[in-house]
């Protein structure tokens, strides 16, 4: 039993129960978040844009303080019963749902190319969701057969629908006129099955099958009538580990997918397929340490989204969209460097071929299109041709005694677009994560972390205005307290962002400052 309270108004409150009875067991679990808002930091500073391109009256839209319409309200519960006939067996069906609303901050920055107004609509986005909404049901099946097989089945269901309501300013009063894509109701679903079979019978040898079905449903139903879209997916793959010996170690994997368009709206439709492959070997050293190298190639298919979405008239659709195609390198090194420590190192390159990148169009004559709504500006998802990733990955943990440990990891991250000069957006350069907790007693408990990160490049304006721009770098500490009075029962409170940072992940999206929260949990 859980509940707790926090900055923007924030109430949750959360219940877990279960029980094991041999032959069955059960798990229900129902949750309940509230937030009015979030605050922002302090050194934020408000700025305004342009009215339209021919009006430039300044408009402030976030003024600092609580971050405007950023309200969510998210209640789920979710329920699993399982048969457990033996040591081996396992029959489970389960059932969650989940209901949501919440609101789109607007836009807060000052980027050329910006305005508030565009043909009467709203190009800042003021925009709420009245309901995002879940709901799963699966099967799962694990079967023994014999000594040396296992036979594994999953099926599921999940089903998603949300509304989108879009508003002509900050007022939230008067929705957009716009008969084509406001407001926006989406019903999506998936359903799959994936059956595996698992194999010990050959001495040294872990070998796996698998099959996997998926069937994506995509329903718009706007104003001007429901868009259906649909994909089905099939995978066939498998895979061995092998026991050399006793030191060294073989895994080899292959799999092949497809990908069919079975209904699409307006745009055509097609198919794909990709082969998938991975070779790792692996030796054990002396201390418990582990090197390893593995080559692999990974198929990305777009997704309907990726290929058919106007992104509510902000958008090209892109039905020629190919899938990512990327060759994967990596080493490392995983162990016990010294005494109380656990330590990992791995160097990584890819090289990617049809990379997806969402590009600003220009000119903007070639934003006429159906289901735009503008043709002042748009995007598309494209393939930028060739690409390439390298980096490094270190993490450490370590026991001090006395109740202590620390810990973090650090990744180093180059990207670069082999094919032209624009740059590849939306992921940091440096980042690092560090950590210490302190356990004095079995009553006290502090915890503390701090995050950075730099080097982050993402798009910036819009129209003929559009560029890129690297955004500042950021640190962040965070500190929890936890009081146990008896066993079973902990009160924690602290806050995140404790040095109030201003910092942005996107061009004109401030971050949350400073936080607080406070929780009490009961265990039975």
């Amino acid at each position: 039993l859980r509940a707790g309270v926090g900055s923007g108004g924030l109430q949750t409150y959360a219940l877990n129960v279960g029980s094991n009875q041999g032959m069955w067991y059960f798990q229900l679990g129902a949750s309940y978040a509230d937030r009015k808002w979030y605050p922002l930091s302090s050194d934020f500073r408000a700025r305004g844009i342009p009215t339209s391109a021919t009006n430039a009256t300044r408009n402030v839209l976030e003024n600092g303080g609580h971050r405007e319409n950023a309200y969510s309200s998210d209640s789920r519960l979710s329920f699993k019963l399982g048969l457990t006939p033996n040591a081996t067996d396992e029959y489970a069906i389960g059932y969650v749902r989940q209901d949501g609303s919440k609101g789109n901050p607007p836009y807060a920055g000052n980027a050329p190319g910006q305005y508030l107004n565009i043909g009467g609509g709203a190009n800042s986005r003021f925009w709420r969701w009245p309901y995002w909404n879940l709901e799963s049901t699966y099967f799962i099946g694990n079967i023994a057969l014999g000594r040396d097989y296992m036979f594994k089945a999953r099926v599921y269901q999940d089903n998603y629908d949300n509304k989108i309501l879009a508003y002509t300013n900050g007022s939230y009063t008067t929705q957009i006129p716009n008969q084509t894509n406001f407001p926006s109701w989406y019903s999506d679903s998936t359903t799959g099955a994936s059956v595996e079979l698992a194999s010990f019978a050959f001495r040294g040898h872990e070998l796996a099958v698998a099959a996997h079905y998926k069937e994506d449903k995509h329903a718009d139903n706007g104003l001007s009538g429901t868009k259906n879209y649909r994909d089905v997916t099939t995978s066939l793959a498998a895979e061995d580990t092998i026991q050399l010996s006793e030191l060294w170690r073989l895994r080899l994997g292959l799999s092949h997918d497809k990908r069919d368009a079975r209904e699409v709206y307006y745009w055509p439709a097609g198919s794909t397929s990709g082969t998938n492959w991975l070779v790792e070997v692996a030796r054990s050293l002396d201390g418990g340490h582990e090197a390893y190298a593995s080559a692999a190639r990974k198929t990305r298919f777009p997704t309907i989204k990726d290929r058919y979405s106007a992104r509510l008239g902000s958008a090209l659709p892109n039905p020629d969209l190919k899938p990512e195609e990327a060759l994967n390198f990596e080493t490392g090194l995983k162990g016990r460097p010294w005494a109380g420590a656990r330590g990992h190192v791995a160097l990584f390159y890819s090289r990617i071929d049809n990379l997806m990148q969402s590009m600003n169009i220009l000119p903007v004559s070639l934003c006429n299109q159906p289901g735009l709504s503008a043709a002042t500006s748009c995007s598309q998802l494209q393939n930028i041709a060739k690409a390439r990733h390298a980096g490094v990955e270190l993490s450490i943990e370590q026991d001090l005694g006395h109740g202590w440990q620390v810990g973090g990891n650090f990744t180093y991250l180059d990207r670069e677009n082999r094919s032209s000069d624009k740059p590849l957006t939306d992921t940091p350069r440096n980042r690092v994560f560090a950590y210490a907790s302190w356990k004095p007693s079995d009553r006290w408990e502090y915890l503390g972390s701090v995050e950075a990160e730099n080097g982050r490049m993402v798009a910036y304006g819009s129209g003929n205005a559009a560029s890129y721009v690297k955004l500042s770098g950021y640190a962040l500490a965070n500190l929890k307290v936890v009081y146990r009075p008896v066993p079973a029962v902990a009160l924690e409170g602290g806050a995140s962002n404790i040095l109030d940072a201003n910092y942005a992940l996107a061009d004109g999206y401030p971050m949350p400052g400073r936080m607080w929260f406070a929780n009490a949990r009961y265990r039975f």
